[in-house]
């Protein structure tokens, strides 16, 4: 599962002011939970292996020695959590399962389902640093200022293309002159 922040959530039901679903190192979700031996707290799995790989003690009791083991109930129920998508505002009516939030979003890539999520433009490689919503995409594509960016690009690709061939041909020049340094020192 993928890091969530409890701030950026919006849960179908009300969670039970008990129920600690936070990890007290990263304050996010936990992930992968693993629960301590010394005080019962919950972790994310890495969080607490990067604690005790630093030689740390518990980050809530102190105390030196504890086990960590993984704690399949309490991952069960945070996947289990019912969700509405975090691009609700925007207009997005998917609900569902925690567990499921990253592949709807599929942050960042152009394939996920949630057609209201900020996505990467397809020209970011010529200088385009928009950001559309992923239903947005084709007509943001479609904007002339892409023609600019690719102009640009492509002359940009030509100069370097030139300077390539220039080097190049320095490259075999000094290849002829080191063959030939070769031979008069065979001699």
């Amino acid at each position: 599962m993928a890091q969530f922040n409890k701030e950026e959530l919006s849960f179908v039901e009300d969670l039970p002011k008990h129920m600690e679903i936070e990890c007290p190192v990263c304050l996010n979700i936990l992930t992968d939970p693993h629960l301590v031996s010394c005080c019962g707290h919950n972790f994310c799995g890495s969080c607490i292996e990067r604690v005790k790989a630093s030689n740390g003690s518990c980050p809530m009791c102190k105390e030196k020695e504890y086990q960590a083991i993984p704690d399949k109930k309490c991952s069960r129920i945070i996947n289990g959590l019912e969700v509405y998508c975090s691009n609700k505002e925007k207009g997005c009516q998917w609900k569902g399962e925690l567990k499921n939030m990253f592949t709807h979003l599929n942050k960042g890539k152009r394939e996920g389902e949630c057609q209201y999520q900020p996505v990467d433009c397809v020209f970011s490689w010529a200088g385009c640093n928009d950001k559309p919503l992923r239903k947005d995409v084709h007509v943001h594509t479609a904007d002339t200022k892409h023609m600019t960016l690719l102009a640009v690009a492509c002359g940009q690709l030509k100069k370097e293309n030139e300077q390539i061939k220039l080097l190049e041909e320095k490259n075999q020049k000094l290849k002829s002159e080191v063959d030939k340094l070769e031979k008069h020192v065979e001699f």
